[in-house]
C-alpha cells in the first residue's frame, strides 16, 4: 500500500482499525469459555472460507484492490476478536499435563510461524503478480486444507453450564478477569512493561514499509526480508525452546529475552544511519532473525504462565482480559505512527523506541521479578 500511495496516513488507517478490534479481545475471551474449544476453531475457519468468497465478488463487482483490502482486512480484524484468545487458550484442552505446556504452546507457535513464513514467500509471488485473485485462491485453499485437518482432532467438551452473551454478563466476567489478572501479582507487574514495549514494537514495525521503501528504495525486496526474517526468527525460537525449555531458568532467561529484542530495533536504527548496501540488508535480515527468536520465546514463556495460573473453564477469560489490556497502546501507535513520522528522521525514531524499550525491560531484572518468575520453574 505504501509503495503504491507513499501514504502512511493510510497504512496509519489500516493498522489502527486492525489494532482496534483487539481492544474486544475480552469478549471474544469470555465466548471461547462458552464453547469447546475445537469446534469453535472448525468455525472461525469456515467464516474465513466465506471471507474468500466475499473478497473474489468484491473483486469481480468494483474492480477495487484498496476497497478490498480495507474490507478483508476489517472482517478479518473482527474475527481475531474471538481467534486470537482462542489461539492462546487451545493447548491446555490438547494436553493432560499442564507441566507440558512450553512444550505445546512452542509447537503451536512453530506452527504459526511456518505458516507465517510460507504467506510472506507466497505474497511476494502475489505482489509480483498484480492479480489479487490469486491471492484469495490461494488463501482459500489454505483454508480449505486447514479445515480438513482439525476434522481429525478430537472435540473438547462444550462447558455444561452456558450462558447468553448479554453486555451485562460480559462486562461482570470481565471484571472477574481482570481480579484474577491481579491477583496474579507476576502477570500485574508485566503488564506496565508490556504495554510500553508493545506501544513502542508497533510504532516501528508500522513504520518498516516507510522505511524499506524510503530508505532502501533501490533493494526492492527489503520489506520481504523484513517480514520473512521476523517469521524465520520466531521458528528458531519455537523450534529451540521446545527442546530446550527444561534447562532454562526462567527468573534469569525472561528478562534477558525483553533486552534482546530491544538491542535488535536499536541496531535496526543505527543501521540506517548509513549508506544504504546490500550488507545493510544482510544487517536487516539478522536482526530481525534476531527479534523473532527472542520475540517467539518470551510470548511462549508469558502466555505458558497465564495458562498454568488458569483453570480450563476461565482461561479464555483470563487471556482476552490479558489481550485487551496489552493492545491498549496498540491502535494508538497506529494511529501517531504517521505524525510521528514527520518529526524526525526514521532511524532516530526507531533508535529513540528500541531504547525505551530497554529501559522497561531492564526493570525486569530487579530481584522482585526474578522471585516471581522463579516460581514458574518449579511447576
Amino acid at each position: 500500500m505504501y509503495e503504491t500511495t507513499k501514504n502512511q496516513s493510510l497504512v496509519s488507517i489500516l493498522g489502527t482499525i486492525s489494532m482496534a478490534a483487539m481492544l474486544l479481545s475480552f469478549i471474544g475471551g469470555y465466548i471461547v469459555d462458552q464453547q469447546s474449544k475445537v469446534n469453535l476453531l472448525r468455525a472461525i475457519i469456515l467464516i474465513r472460507c466465506l471471507l474468500v468468497v466475499i473478497g473474489l465478488l468484491l473483486l469481480y463487482l468494483f474492480h477495487s484492490n484498496l476497497k478490498t483490502l480495507f474490507l478483508v482486512v476489517i472482517a478479518n480484524s473482527l474475527l481475531s476478536i474471538v481467534y486470537t484468545p482462542l489461539s492462546e487458550s487451545i493447548a491446555p484442552v490438547l494436553v493432560e499435563n499442564k507441566k507440558e505446556l512450553f512444550k505445546a504452546n512452542s509447537w503451536v507457535s512453530l506452527a504459526n510461524q511456518l505458516a507465517s513464513v510460507s504467506s510472506s514467500g507466497l505474497s511476494v509471488l502475489f505482489v509480483l503478480w498484480r492479480k489479487p485473485i490469486w491471492a484469495l485462491l490461494g488463501l482459500g485453499l489454505s483454508v480449505l486444507i486447514s479445515y480438513l485437518t482439525i476434522l481429525h482432532v478430537p472435540a473438547d467438551a462444550a462447558p455444561i453450564k452456558k450462558h447468553s452473551l448479554s453486555f451485562r454478563e460480559t462486562m461482570s466476567d470481565f471484571k472477574h478477569g481482570l481480579l484474577l489478572i491481579v491477583h496474579n501479582r507476576l502477570i500485574s507487574l508485566m503488564i506496565p512493561i508490556a504495554l510500553i514495549s508493545n506501544f513502542c514494537f508497533w510504532s516501528i514495525w508500522l513504520l518498516m514499509p516507510k522505511y524499506s521503501v524510503d530508505i532502501f528504495n533501490q533493494y526492492k525486496i527489503v520489506y520481504n526480508v523484513i517480514d520473512i526474517s521476523f517469521t524465520i526468527g520466531g521458528i528458531l525460537g519455537a523450534a529451540a525452546f521446545s527442546k530446550y525449555h527444561g534447562r532454562l531458568k526462567t527468573g534469569i532467561f525472561y528478562p534477558a529475552l525483553l533486552v534482546g529484542q530491544s538491542i535488535m530495533l536499536i541496531l535496526l536504527g543505527v543501521n540506517a544511519w548509513v549508506k544504504p548496501s546490500i550488507i545493510n540488508v544482510f544487517f536487516i535480515s539478522i536482526l530481525w532473525i534476531g527479534y523473532g527468536i527472542f520475540n517467539s520465546i518470551s510470548s511462549v514463556l508469558y502466555f505458558s504462565i497465564i495458562q498454568m495460573s488458569a483453570s480450563n473453564d476461565t482461561i479464555g477469560l483470563i487471556i482476552g482480559a490479558v489481550l485487551t489490556i496489552f493492545s491498549l497502546a496498540n491502535p494508538i501507535a497506529a494511529a501517531l505512527s504517521a505524525p510521528i513520522s514527520r518529526l524526525y528522521t526514521l532511524p532516530t525514531i526507531i533508535v529513540i523506541f528500541g531504547s525505551i524499550m530497554l529501559f522497561a525491560a531492564l526493570v525486569v531484572f530487579s530481584p522482585y521479578f526474578n522471585k516471581e518468575l522463579a516460581k514458574y520453574d518449579k511447576k
